[in-house]
């Protein structure tokens, strides 16, 4: 799950961009790599066009493809005029640990498909932005890797496994892949980021 910090918008034909809370001029990712991280995020967080409790942080007001709203005026800036704090706080207020199809009745606000992607392509920009400080090397990894600490600072943030970063900057692959389990998601999640992680290993010639 993601709560969008601030979006940043393009240079120009150097395909990058500027932040305005880093004040830096960060690499975009390419078209591809973001469409195949959209579309890996949308297998694990679904793609939910109305608010409901995330199961995995039991509370938290979710949206699209796991997108976090905090507030009810959060909900209003993602949702627009038609959503109002009363919306927001319906769905807070509901029973926790039921499926995303369980809250749809409380609200009438739908993100349309376009919307979804766009604020999920926009919590990536912010991950691969705050990625960046985090990791300097992070251009440098092969994209296996760049997936798996995209997916990794989406939920719950990089600088939480300072051993597996460690690892990443030695090679050291095997152990990366060992530290980057997150005991609050699904095991299918865990096993497709560290398979993401070790696929930079060189392979085994016998």
């Amino acid at each position: 799950m993601f709560a969008h910090d601030e979006t940043f918008g393009m240079d120009g034909a150097d395909n990058t961009a500027q932040h305005p809370k880093y004040n830096i001029s960060i690499p975009m990712l390419p078209d591809p790599q973001q469409r195949d991280f959209r579309n890996h995020l949308a297998v694990f967080e679904g793609r939910i066009s109305w608010m409901y409790l995330d199961d995995a942080v039991p509370g938290n007001v979710t949206a699209g493809i796991g997108h976090m709203i905090p507030t009810g005026v959060a909900a209003v800036m993602v949702f627009g005029p038609e959503s109002t704090a009363i919306d927001w706080l319906a769905v807070k207020a509901a029973s926790p640990g039921m499926a995303a199809s369980a809250y749809a009745h409380l609200t009438t606000c739908r993100l349309s498909p376009e919307a979804i992607d766009a604020l999920c392509d926009a919590d990536t920009a912010d991950c691969w932005a705050r990625l960046l400080r985090s990791v300097p090397t992070l251009p440098g990894y092969p994209p296996g890797v760049q997936q798996a600490l995209l997916d990794l600072e989406y939920d719950p943030g990089v600088t939480k496994f300072p051993k597996m970063l460690h690892a990443m900057e030695v090679g050291d692959w095997a152990t990366a892949a060992r530290e980057s389990l997150r005991p609050q998601l699904a095991k299918s999640r865990n096993d497709y980021t560290a398979q993401l992680i070790l696929s930079a290993q060189e392979p085994v010639i016998s």
